[in-house]
């Protein structure tokens, strides 16, 4: 193969890389190998041995990749020869924000309204770009009802990210959020009997991130509860046991990032951060 065309690919696939790490996360599993340097693969903040679980369908961060590269362009069947293998798609995405999906709707109508009316365009079908074009403008007036939510997101990802970035032994950040779908004692085979006497439970959980010897650490506590009802009361007592549990008090600054969902933004659990968080924290 030339080296022009090796150069080529090798652009193109770490440019999707780019476009994949930018919809995805960091997956909780550790790393067992050291990190490789980001000039291996052009710059791109991406390690072959980590698991990043995708935040969307990998053919809409195709259509993103070509919205953002329209001069490297690749097709689909090309692009999906390029994702490496330790992207993965999660299994099952909850507390979803309609907001977002209705986003990422939209999105992809005006990304097939763009390419009809190209394709109308080149064969000259006014009647049918007309139409294609009306749609497009009730699209775009949907999207204006949404813009300012999905700008507030962005701007959270990035502050998320900021904090994340930990550079003091004294400062940590702490991510709660409950788990859903859970159930005690489940088995490879179970009688109809034993399935429908499985014990509910409501788990939240909590990822206490900080420096050790200078290296990021993230610890991870989970508090089970009976009570299935996400209530505000159970999450302040949860958090006041996590200050003994992960020795929180030895921090000068905690960072609590939690969803969007009422138990974590009622009146009820700020004040008690206020008053039975914060004068614990030296």
């Amino acid at each position: 193969m030339p080296t022009s065309r090796q150069r080529t690919q090798f652009a193109q696939q770490m440019a999707i890389i780019k476009t994949l790490r930018e919809n995805s996360s960091i997956s909780s599993t550790q790393r067992k190998t050291p990190a490789l340097k980001k000039s291996k693969y052009g710059g791109v903040d991406y390690d072959p041995y980590i698991i990043y679980y995708l935040e969307s369908t990998l053919t809409k961060i195709y259509y993103k990749y070509v919205d953002s590269n329209p001069s490297n362009h690749v097709s689909k069947s090309c692009y999906f020869s390029y994702i490496p293998g330790n992207f993965k798609k999660a299994k099952k995405k909850t507390d979803a924000c309609k907001i977002c999906l209705l986003y990422d709707q939209l999105k992809a109508q005006e990304t097939a309204l763009n390419s009809v009316i190209a394709y109308h365009t080149a064969h000259n079908n006014q009647a049918k770009i007309f139409k294609a074009q009306a749609t497009l403008n009730k699209v775009h007036k949907k999207f204006r009802t949404v813009e300012g939510h999905i700008l507030v997101k962005e701007q959270q990802h990035k502050q998320f990210n900021l904090d994340a970035n930990i550079t003091s032994s004294k400062y940590c950040v702490v991510l709660a959020d409950f788990k859903e779908n859970i159930s005690l004692c489940q088995g490879p085979i179970e009688t109809m009997h034993e399935y429908c006497r499985h014990q509910q439970i409501s788990v939240l959980g909590f990822a206490v991130i900080y420096l050790h010897n200078g290296n990021k650490k993230i610890d991870y506590y989970n508090y089970f509860s009976e009570v299935l009802n996400h209530d505000s009361l159970f999450a302040g007592n949860c958090l006041t046991k996590l200050l003994s549990d992960a020795n929180l008090t030895c921090f000068d600054n905690i960072n609590i990032w939690t969803n969007g969902g009422a138990h974590f933004w009622s009146k009820e659990f700020i004040a008690f951060i206020s008053s039975n968080i914060r004068p614990k924290i030296t």
